[in-house]
């Protein structure tokens, strides 16, 4: 009975040091889901604002598009003037 008694001890001490290395394992894995899910969260942060800041530069850069094509404009407007002055322009006055 004592031998009995003793055997099962040491299975109960087997079980509950495996037990304990399980459990210190999932401590370890819980951390590391937890280091993951932090850094998910700054890297939802960054985009977040990457979307926003990119939003505004897109918005920035489409309005200086349109302002360089209508500088553009300008300046062959002044070029078309400056190699062909207005009164040559006028086809109706062959005088």
């Amino acid at each position: 009975m004592a031998r009995q008694l003793r055997q099962l001890l040491e299975l109960l001490h087997r079980l509950l040091m495996t037990l304990n290395r399980c459990l210190n394992r999932l401590n370890r894995l819980a951390f590391a889901l937890s280091q993951l899910l932090q850094l998910n969260r700054v890297l939802l942060f960054l985009f977040q604002h990457l979307l926003i800041h990119g939003g505004r530069l897109a918005g920035l850069l489409f309005q200086l598009s349109y302002n360089l094509f209508d500088l553009a404009n300008l300046l062959r407007d002044i070029i078309v003037h400056v190699i062909c002055p207005p009164k040559c322009l006028d086809i109706g006055n062959h005088g």
